[in-house]
């Protein structure tokens, strides 16, 4: 009898071997000994360069037998490439208009990667021009057609500018008065009077007090190019505070320190 060598091919699936049984004029016991396959049997998930087939006995009606395979070294891939996503970091906070350069690689140990791509190209730079959650996908080929997807979770927001003129420590009772721009990476305003400003919460800094806003909207001044807010602390003893605001679209709460005497 003789089977088929390995043919040096990578494959998608499990691998067929044919063999041929040759008795010299005798008959086989069983007539399906005449031509039959053996096959590797590699679990999904796994690609070897060495997968062996099985093996079968053949005998003729005379009783004589003999095993055909195993035949080894054929090229079997069931798993998908590998994809790693340095760049955006798990969920990283970028400022709008942040330049950052993407930074993935795929990698498959059988067939090899085909194809690897991502929502920018390698180095180049990863969407922030608007603020909000966003998520950075890559996808991935081997040469027998597995695939792989990723995808990195990342937000982008807005940056603070104070325009107090100094710390913001006030005398008990009197009102805090924040004042405030919202920017991009390289400075540059980005206050306007259709953005919603909301302030949330005023807490302690040591955790004992806090206090919902439920009136909390600040207000666009065109004369500053930006955002007030007057903070009531009537109600508040001496200490270090904490506002928490959120700024429409933009999925980072943002915080502002202040100090009542």
């Amino acid at each position: 009898m003789s089977c088929s060598a390995a043919d040096q091919q990578w494959h998608a699936g499990n691998v067929n071997v044919a063999c041929i049984g040759r008795e010299n004029g005798a008959s086989f016991a069983k007539s399906d000994d005449a031509m039959f396959s053996l096959t590797t049997t590699v679990e999904p998930g796994v690609e070897t360069a060495a997968a062996v087939t099985s093996t079968r006995e053949i005998c003729d009606v005379g009783g004589g037998c003999a095993v055909a395979g195993p035949v080894g070294g054929n090229k079997v891939d069931l798993k998908a490439p590998t994809i790693t996503i340095a760049v955006p970091a798990p969920d990283a906070v970028y400022v709008i208009d942040e330049v950052v350069a993407a930074a993935f690689e795929c990698a498959d140990g059988g067939s090899g990667v085909e194809s690897c791509a991502g929502s920018a190209a390698n180095g180049s730079p990863v969407q922030t021009s608007s603020v909000g959650a966003s998520a950075f996908s890559v996808s991935a080929t081997d040469r027998v057609g597995n695939t792989q997807s990723a995808s990195m979770p990342f937000a982008v927001t807005y940056a603070l500018v104070s325009m107090n003129d100094t710390s913001l420590a006030v005398e008990r009772g009197a009102p805090v008065p924040v004042a405030l721009r919202i920017a991009d990476a390289r400075g540059a305003n980005r206050s306007v009077a259709g953005s919603e400003v909301t302030a949330r919460t005023v807490a302690s800094a040591d955790g004992s007090m806090r206090v919902d806003l439920r009136e909390g909207g600040f207000r666009f001044d065109p004369d500053l190019g930006g955002y007030r807010f007057d903070v009531e602390t009537k109600d508040l003893p001496s200490g270090t505070y904490t506002l928490s605001f959120a700024v429409n679209g933009d999925p980072i709460v943002h915080t502002v320190t202040f100090i009542i005497k």
